[in-house]
């Protein structure tokens, strides 16, 4: 029904994204997809979830051209047909990521638009064109993204430089036309009742991270820092690192560099937490670290800011549009190891910064990134491709 009318709902949308089950690993579109159905806020269109990741497997293998990949998406495409055909949805809200992943779900999108005649809208979880295209060279780029523009009606990017880089490789009239399709609409989170107080100092600071642990994320980096840190500053500070390895051999290679630095005491590994043991975490921690290479707006990095942390991140993807430098937390090139330690040294000796910057980041997302206002912000896009009528889904486009 719609809401305060008791009228039927008339419009369906298929949301298609990954909500892992059981104890695996839950990253950002998995964050963003489980935030939309438990926060459903739509009241003209009803929901139902397409889950692409019914079937467990490990996180580092995510992306791989493997044989058990391929297996799995011939299974998941036909499941989506079926769906599709099942559901006879008004919209296909088709959530995605990068390289290999980007170009199976353009080309299953485009397939569900053809054979069904329904709008589509793909929504891209990604930081930059360099990640997200399949090939480096200009020419292939202009093909995958005018190919794309033929996938979709609407295309979500998170961040302004998303866009920017992929009108800028079309250029021209097709990088306007892509410009007039596309949308931004940046990553959201949940305001928790409790945050960060840093009422006073404590007799250590801990440096808090969530997340896949591996190179891309900054985690030598980390290590590196820590290194150079320990007994250098005014403050004792713990590492706290919480999430899934890549894979075995990533760990040992970060377990061995924690044993060959002697950190055994400094660094502290949580494995992958959820709900109250990740609450507890964030509002243990005094400093948030990501000093990723690759991010599009990281789940994990808004999070914290909602819990009243100041962040220490890298200025990748669109990171720089939500964090301001030394306002909600201090910004630093990914690999520049120097600026990592000069930023971790400010905010481990002075609580007042840290109340200042994590008072601020709150204020951010409590402004411009809460669940709320993003769905707000949906229902704007979804407005116009609802209004038009549904074609007949019982026929294929083009017969």
């Amino acid at each position: 029904m719609v809401k305060g009318t008791g009228k039927p709902i008339a419009n369906t949308i298929l949301m298609v994204g990954p909500i892992f089950t059981g104890d695996g690993y839950i990253g950002g579109i998995g964050m963003i997809m489980r935030q939309l159905m438990e926060r459903w806020d739509v009241p003209s269109a009803s929901v139902v979830h397409f889950n692409t990741e019914l079937l467990k497997r490990p996180y580092g293998t995510t992306g791989q051209m493997c044989g058990r990949n391929l297996f799995l998406s011939i299974v998941n495409f036909a499941r989506l047909l079926y769906s599709v055909a099942k559901v006879r949805p008004h919209l296909v809200h088709y959530h995605t990521s990068r390289g290999l992943a980007f170009v199976k779900d353009m080309v299953f999108a485009g397939s569900v638009r053809w054979f069904f005649g329904v709008k589509i809208i793909l929504h891209l979880h990604s930081s930059d064109a360099r990640s997200t295209l399949m090939s480096h060279a200009r020419g292939l780029q202009r093909c995958q993204l005018k190919l794309l523009q033929h996938c979709c009606d609407r295309l979500i990017v998170l961040s302004d430089n998303v866009l920017h880089d992929f009108a800028s490789i079309l250029g021209g009239d097709a990088g306007r036309r892509l410009r007039a399709r596309c949308i931004v609409l940046r990553n959201s989170t949940v305001l928790p009742d409790a945050c960060r107080k840093h009422q006073k100092a404590n007799d250590s600071a801990r440096i808090f991270y969530i997340g896949n642990i591996g190179r891309e994320k900054g985690i030598y980096d980390i290590m590196e820092a820590a290194r150079r840190l320990k007994g250098k500053v005014s403050l004792p500070f713990q590492v706290i690192l919480a999430g899934p390895f890549n894979d075995r051999q990533e760990e040992q290679r970060v377990r061995t560099m924690v044993a060959s630095y002697q950190l055994d005491d400094t660094v502290a590994f949580l494995g992958t937490v959820y709900d109250g043991v990740k609450e507890a975490a964030f509002l243990q921690a005094d400093i948030f670290i990501l000093p990723s290479y690759s991010e599009g707006i990281p789940q994990s990095m808004l999070e914290a800011m909602a819990y009243g942390l100041p962040v220490v991140v890298s200025n990748v993807g669109g990171i720089p549009e939500v964090v301001r430098d030394g306002e909600e937390g201090l910004i630093v090139k990914p690999g520049d190891i120097d600026a990592l330690c000069g930023a971790l040294r400010q905010l481990i000796e002075s609580v007042e910064y840290r109340r200042k910057m994590g008072a601020a980041a709150r204020r951010r997302i409590a402004m411009h990134h809460t669940v709320e206002i993003y769905m707000r912000q949906l229902r704007e896009v979804y407005r116009p491709l609802l209004a038009t009528r549904r074609p007949d889904t019982t026929s294929a486009q083009g017969e």
